[in-house]
């Protein structure tokens, strides 16, 4: 739902002035909370939008923009697959935007706010995959700061190479460790490959467990090497999910860090690709094409909210209220179409905000 405005209209939107607005980001997942259940929290984040208005602005001033909110409310997708939605409300003018980040519920009423300012209300999951090996085991777990869950169990007799293959090829071979070694080789390539598909349901970083010879064989064969952010020495395969939960802990301790150096490795990767863009410039053109997986910002970018260079890329008069600078308008067309927000403390000298589409 969405009307024109004109150019007076469209000045920075909720900035000292005396119309109304509002501003709503919280967690809104149709497919894991019942209808009833949503709109319950949507009910009482309306008598809280109800409140301030009220106490800022006499009736005639805060009934119509309270019951364009209960229309907005009401058209709400509760098919979405989406995660959180914004909901914003000017005097003149609405939008609502699904995505897929995680927040912290906010409600503000006749405050100045931006895009920006939903990536600053980002709710920080701490998720994680433990890939566990030895010489002819592994194990797969996903978890977060309480527990893990095994998701993938294999054993290297599971798979025909161990019986049919191998014999033929090392036939002539007087040392019986060539065999072992093409053994080896073959089941940690499986594993690699087992591990892609799983990075495609759990897009997540990844600790590795396995003893020191294990572990050298496996970081020469990998295709995720990106996705590697703590290696643990040791044969930890019949080890119960408690103690390993327990090793686990010192890396967990220190997630900030880890967390960076992660999307600082995925950044690399997309560099030697050949596919990320860099400089508001080249990133604000690559958003346009709606195929956006992970942008990333600097923090003294972001929450400095600075928009003497960012505001020359983009036009006052053609975009949504909601929209105060170009780095709005990124963030948007990320989030608006399924991409992912992070901000780290710093990229390379002068990028200030990288992004890595899907292809």
């Amino acid at each position: 739902m969405s009307t024109n405005i004109s150019q007076k209209e469209s000045t920075a939107f909720g900035a000292l002035n005396t119309e109304p607005s509002v501003f709503i980001i919280m967690p809104f997942e149709p497919m894991m909370s019942t209808k009833y259940q949503l709109e319950l929290k949507l009910k009482q984040v309306s008598k809280i939008v109800e409140e301030k208005l009220l106490k800022n602005h006499i009736a005639a001033e805060a009934q119509p923009i309270l019951l364009r909110l209960q229309l907005l409310i009401k058209e709400l997708n509760y098919n979405s697959l989406k995660k959180s939605i914004a909901i914003l409300l000017s005097a003149s003018d609405e939008q609502v935007i699904y995505f897929d980040i995680p927040v912290r519920e906010k409600v503000s009423v006749d405050e100045s706010f931006g895009i920006c300012d939903i990536i600053l209300n980002k709710k920080e999951k701490i998720g994680y995959l433990v890939l566990l090996l030895n010489s002819d085991k592994s194990k797969m777990y996903v978890g977060n700061l309480k527990d893990l869950q095994l998701i993938k169990s294999n054993k290297s007799s599971d798979f025909p190479w161990d019986k049919n293959d191998i014999p033929q090829r090392v036939a002539n071979f007087s040392d019986p460790g060539d065999r072992k070694e093409i053994l080896l080789h073959k089941f940690l390539r499986h594993m690699d490959q087992g591990l892609s598909l799983i990075l495609r349901a759990y897009n997540l970083p990844v600790f590795i467990i396995a003893p020191e010879r294990v572990l050298g064989h496996f970081k020469k064969i990998t295709r995720n090497e990106e996705k590697l952010v703590a290696e643990i020495h040791g044969d930890y395969l019949d080890s119960s999910e408690t103690t390993i939960f327990k090793i686990l802990q010192p890396h967990l301790q220190n997630w900030k860090k880890l967390k960076q150096q992660y999307i600082l490795q995925e950044i690399e990767k997309a560099r030697n690709e050949h596919i990320l863009a860099c400089g508001i410039k080249d990133v604000y053109n690559t958003a346009t094409y709606k195929n956006s997986r992970l942008l990333v910002i600097e923090k003294d970018l972001i929450t400095s909210k600075n928009t003497l260079e960012v505001d020359q890329y983009i036009s006052r008069h053609s975009t949504p209220f909601y929209i105060k600078s170009t780095l709005d308008g990124i963030i948007e067309k990320v989030i608006k179409y399924g991409g992912n927000v992070e901000v780290v403390d710093k990229l390379q000298a002068n990028e200030q905000i990288a992004l890595i589409p899907y292809y």
